[in-house]
């Protein structure tokens, strides 16, 4: 599958205000992992180094991770929205597909060696009738025909 995005709640933090509060990327980077139970891990980037987060509570929005709490200075809490922006996103933001000038998901379907690529062609068409009665409505099953393939090729002048 090439263009799927899965949800994820996005934290980029803001160095300047890591700074005047006195919070290391460490202290956030445990923080949000104590909060949380989901397992939907991601990486926060620091200057010189990166550190993975392994998230532990149960947060499933940007709402509910912008109170965490991932400091104390001078007997305050200093809550992750005070530190960086909070955002809902998905895990990579770097991953896309298109069909046809629309944003799509593409699965490619290869024959195993020693397998008819027509019996593959035609096992597949049988099964499109039943993903498309699957889906919901609005999203669209569309098939590639050689000829578009074709025409993605590179030619010389």
């Amino acid at each position: 599958m090439f263009g799927q995005q899965k949800y994820a709640v996005r934290v980029q933090l803001d160095p300047s205000a890591l700074a005047s509060r006195g919070v290391g990327i460490n202290e956030v980077q445990q923080a949000i992992a104590g909060a949380n139970v989901n397992l939907p891990t991601g990486t926060l980037y620091g200057k010189d180094r990166m550190f993975a987060v392994q998230a532990t509570g149960q947060l499933y929005n940007a709402e509910a991770f912008r109170p965490i709490i991932v400091a104390y200075r001078n007997g305050s809490p200093i809550r992750l929205s005070e530190v960086g922006r909070v955002t809902d996103g998905v895990q990579s933001d770097k991953v896309a597909a298109w069909f046809k000038a629309k944003r799509g998901i593409v699965l490619a379907i290869q024959r195993q060696p020693g397998v008819n690529t027509i019996e593959v062609v035609e096992a597949v068409k049988k099964l499109l009738p039943t993903f498309r009665a699957e889906v919901p409505p609005g999203i669209d099953i569309d098939v590639p025909s050689p000829s578009a393939r074709r025409s993605r090729k590179c030619s010389s002048p």
